[in-house]
């Protein structure tokens, strides 16, 4: 079972479509792969925007804190399997504050997963104990980044939290890349910005994928319509590049 964590201090850099996505393009590339996407962040994004879950259901926080076993909280949907979020996943933090192995709770609780191939963890764009555990339990960490200048200033932070993961709860946490997400070529800012984030995968010796995520108004209806992207729209390029980062990062 290889558990991969999608990751980055900001909002609105394309978490949760590159989660999905993923998991969506494994599923179809890989025929014998299951996959189960776990939604780590309070806001649920993932959950209610993505796959259009609305109602207040247990969630990775009833799992970690004991109170569900993952059976009673993983649903089974047209777009495949996931643990939706509970706002309640921000209260860890306060609530395992001086339980000394409140890092490794998610990783626990994993080890009694069993069945997928392929766990696909969305996290917060906040730096919390939920995105800790995740780093921790995980074997690959990817970075969406875009091109703007609150992305290039949040990254070397999130490569900190990263590299602190990998030092002190995660050896074996390998980054797997940071891949460039909304991008629209024909924009000169996007170029500069895009040379950029470079500079800062060079500086701290990241691979920045070669693969870029165009911006694409496939992504937007899938979501509206609550539909895989890879069925609802397979000519895409937003399939097209989600695939090609599949075969890239060979997950």
């Amino acid at each position: 079972m290889k558990v991969i964590t999608i990751c980055h201090h900001k909002g609105g850099v394309a978490k949760s479509t590159t989660a999905a996505a993923l998991g969506h393009g494994i599923s179809v590339m890989q025929k014998k792969s299951k996959v189960l996407l776990i939604d780590a962040d309070p806001q649920g994004t993932l959950t209610k925007s993505v796959y259009g879950i609305k109602q207040t259901v247990p969630g990775l926080y009833s799992v970690i804190m004991g109170e569900k076993d993952w059976k009673s909280v993983i649903l089974h949907t047209e777009s495949g399997d996931i643990v939706p979020y509970e706002k309640k996943t921000g209260s860890l933090d306060a609530e395992l504050i001086s339980d000394p192995g409140k890092d490794y709770k998610l990783r626990e609780c994993l080890e009694e997963l069993e069945g997928y191939t392929h766990i696909i963890i969305d996290t917060s764009p906040y730096l919390n104990l939920a995105n800790i555990q995740a780093l921790t339990a995980s074997d690959v960490v990817i970075i969406p980044v875009c091109a703007d200048p609150e992305c290039v200033d949040s990254l070397p932070e999130t490569l900190k939290t990263i590299r602190t993961v990998q030092k002190y709860s995660n050896k074996t946490l390998t980054i797997g890349g940071a891949v460039m997400t909304l991008y629209d070529g024909r924009a000169n800012v996007v170029k500069q910005y895009a040379d950029l984030i470079e500079d800062v995968c060079k500086k701290n010796e990241v691979r920045l994928l070669k693969t870029k995520v165009r911006t694409c108004a496939a992504i937007k209806e899938a979501h509206a319509m609550k539909e895989n992207l890879f069925t609802y729209a397979p000519k895409s390029n937003a399939v097209a590049d989600y695939t090609a980062i599949i075969k890239e990062l060979k997950l």
